[in-house]
């Protein structure tokens, strides 16, 4: 069954690269300023920090952070329609 993503689905990656866009355009004072995104990210940020190392910020929270919000959004999907009563069903 192919499954199409919906643009409710495609609203948390979204929020999450413009989120990335804005900390690289208006940085902070100091090195804090990928903390936020660092934040919003957990628990996958632990191991982008590492990634982070060899890619800048921007791409490895950019990349992963964006492909982890992706996939919350998936599993909510399919716990919603796990977990919801569908018409013509019985229970």
């Amino acid at each position: 069954m192919l499954v199409r993503p919906t643009f409710l689905l495609l609203v948390l990656p979204m929020l999450h690269i413009l989120l990335c866009i804005a900390i690289q355009l208006h940085p902070g004072d100091g090195g804090w300023w990928w903390f936020p995104v660092f934040l919003v990210d957990l628990p996958i940020s632990i191991g982008v920090m590492f990634i982070a190392y060899v890619l800048p910020p921007l791409a490895a929270f950019g990349i992963f952070g964006t492909l982890w919000w992706y996939y919350v959004g998936v599993m909510i999907r399919f716990l919603y329609r796990k977990f919801t009563v569908r018409q013509g069903s019985l229970i």
